[in-house]
């Protein structure tokens, strides 16, 4: 009897330890594609996120739900936000669109439960970390070749190739912003492995490609977001060089400028009202949104299902609409929120954003948090970035990794995963 529960536990043990180490191993798979087109992404985090779901019911003798603290706030806020979204389908009309915006953004509840409930020790942030940025650099230089093999050297046909058939620009140049933010946080990691000659070498060279690719792809907000995190760099770096790290900043600054003045997207750039709404669309935009906003419910707003909806229908009028094709977003995520959940998701998105600073620990670990949060703050300006599958995935990523680096305990196995567990079975 004994000895066939010895088995029954052992194959159980065996099968535990078997999806726990493919759960870890689709994390760096995903991780990898994270920078690709959604195509090619999607299927990938899809597919991990059905091994977390194997991972977690395996584990279920294991389960245990923490309570809230100051480590896993930044979880427990973006599942609030989620569930808020569901109850909003109370005042919701078209259930269609609600359907369809609550399936994508599933991974806001689905990720943090599993972050908050998983044991799986051969999970390794900062192996997802470097992986991540493979990933990144990958996508750039793949994406490259293929636009070169389809348009040659016609420049034109190039870069819709690179732009408009494989990537959102915007999106595109989150990830690799983000990339960027986390070769910066490895910099012990890598150090350990090869020397800090070549680590220089590769950030020099890393931010050489990143910066000339977003600004190739014609993002503008990332951009200025790129600069920031060169500027935190510099800041953390030299910071007991309060001589250096002042001029540093200014002559940075002074860049970013001067950049931003001939960026190819910036042409006729006027701050007076009418050529700014000429100037780029989404001052039409916004004004659109606010102009939604005062006629509907300022507290729970519109609901997840209608927020297109009121906005495509109130774009129609004459007063707007005059120097864009039909867009049926605001291209903020700030006045997305406010119309579609009213105040209370707006304040639950804030919380969100602000949270990631709660119980950061270290330098690095602060500067990670800024540069993530900078990313963020200055894309939700510009972007909706959760009614489309990538931000979606990109961010709640971010938000994982960030919890994770709070509570790393492994600090001294560096980029190595744990099979401890392993070595305990075969015992």
């Amino acid at each position: 009897m004994n000895s066939r529960m010895n088995k029954t536990d052992l194959y159980y043990s065996f099968v535990k330890l078997s999806i726990q180490f493919i759960a870890a191993l689709g994390m760096l798979v995903v991780a990898l594609v994270m920078a690709f087109p959604a195509k090619t992404m999607n299927p990938v985090f899809v597919g991990w996120l059905i091994v977390c779901g194997l991972d977690m019911l395996v584990s279920y003798k294991e389960f245990s739900f923490p309570k809230p603290s100051k480590k896993n706030i930044t979880l427990f806020i973006i599942m609030a936000l989620y569930f808020y979204m569901v109850v909003s389908l109370l005042w919701t009309d078209n259930f269609k669109e609600a359907g369809n915006l609550l399936a994508k953004r599933i991974t806001f509840l689905v990720l943090p439960f599993y972050a908050l409930v998983n044991r799986n020790k051969f999970i390794n942030f900062r192996l997802v970390m470097l992986f991540f940025i493979v990933g990144t650099v990958g996508s750039i230089l793949f994406d490259t070749f293929l636009a070169w093999k389809t348009a040659g050297t016609n420049f034109v046909e190039f870069k819709y190739e690179f732009i408009d058939k494989y990537h959102h620009r915007t999106y595109f140049s989150i990830a690799i912003c983000t990339a960027f933010s986390f070769f910066i946080y490895l910099y012990h990691d890598l150090t350990n492995v090869i020397s800090k000659k070549l680590y220089y070498s590769l950030f020099i060279a890393l931010s050489i490609l990143f910066f000339a690719t977003i600004w190739f792809l014609e993002g503008r907000i990332c951009l200025i977001a790129f600069f920031l995190i060169l500027i935190g760099v510099f800041m953390v770096k030299f910071r007991n060089y309060i001589r250096l790290v002042i001029p540093t900043a200014v002559l940075i600054l002074i860049a970013v400028f001067f950049v931003l003045k001939n960026h190819p997207r910036m042409e006729n750039f006027d701050f007076s009202k009418e050529q700014l709404i000429q100037f780029d669309p989404r001052g039409e935009l916004w004004l659109n949104a606010v102009h939604c906003i005062e006629q509907e419910n300022k507290i729970i707003g519109v609901g997840i299902g209608d927020t297109e909806d009121v906005f495509v229908e109130n774009y129609a009028n004459e007063k707007y609409n005059q120097y864009a094709l039909v867009i049926a977003t605001t291209h903020n995520q700030f006045l997305h929120t406010q119309l579609e959940l009213g105040a209370i998701g707006l304040l639950l998105f804030l919380a969100l954003l602000l949270s990631i600073f709660i119980s950061t620990k270290g330098i690095k670990n602060k500067l990670l948090v800024f540069n993530l949060f900078t990313l963020w703050f200055l894309s939700s300006l510009t972007e909706c970035n959760d009614i489309k599958y990538v931000p979606i995935y990109i961010f709640a990523f971010s938000l994982i990794i960030i919890y994770l680096s709070k509570n790393d305990k492994r600090k001294e196995l560096g980029l190595k995963m744990d099979f401890s567990e392993v070595d305990k079975l075969q015992n």
